[in-house]
């Protein structure tokens, strides 16, 4: 991975992130100039993460995940609960408060009536005052509510999307860029013509 990355670096300039939840493989990857940790178990993975993100000072995605799946819970409590613990272990880390972004952690141990409410009720996470992360494309809930293989499911992502974007998005994960810039633009058109 470390040859990837830096080849990457020297040839775009534009910022990166890496997915992992080994705190040597943060460290490395911020040496090369990675700027964002993408953690899929939210710093509780390994306690060391949150200090090695502190020490790079690298941003980090923190993102909700489950072992296991409980269609008993109501997964804003759960949010709340594990966000809770992540959130305090960044802040004994030291990392700052403006380098920490949360991600819902669609399909990551969840039913697919909790992945729908967390999309459609995505606000309730705005009381953390912190950027929100959408990581949709072509996940298995868009399959299953419609009926579509992955290679098959491009319209519904980028549904799903937009509905994040309205309900307090502030960074989409996408695989198709170029037709999420146009539903982006329109989105961000019909946003600015309100005047409520």
């Amino acid at each position: 991975m470390l040859p990837v990355i830096a080849r990457i670096r020297r040839e775009i300039a534009l910022p990166m992130s890496i997915d992992t939840t080994k705190p040597e493989v943060a460290r490395q990857a911020a040496a090369l100039g990675v700027e964002v940790v993408n953690d899929i178990w939210g710093l509780q993975g390994d306690h060391d993460m949150a200090r090695v993100v502190a020490e790079t000072q690298t941003a980090v995605i923190v993102m909700h995940n489950r072992a296991k799946l409980d269609a008993s819970l109501d997964i804003f409590d759960d949010f709340r609960r594990f966000f809770d613990v992540s959130l305090a272990l960044a802040e004994r880390a030291g990392i700052a408060r403006d380098l920490i972004l949360l991600d819902p952690g669609i399909g990551f141990g969840k039913t697919l009536q909790q992945n729908l409410d967390a999309i459609w009720r995505l606000d309730r996470l705005a009381e953390y005052g912190l950027p929100v992360v959408l990581g949709l494309s072509r996940k298995s809930f868009i399959g299953m509510v419609l009926g579509a293989d992955v290679d098959h499911r491009l319209t519904g992502t980028i549904v799903s999307n937009v509905v994040g974007l309205m309900r307090g998005a502030s960074v989409l994960r996408v695989h198709d860029l170029s037709e999420h810039r146009e539903a982006i633009a329109l989105f961000s058109a019909l946003k600015g013509s309100s005047h409520d």
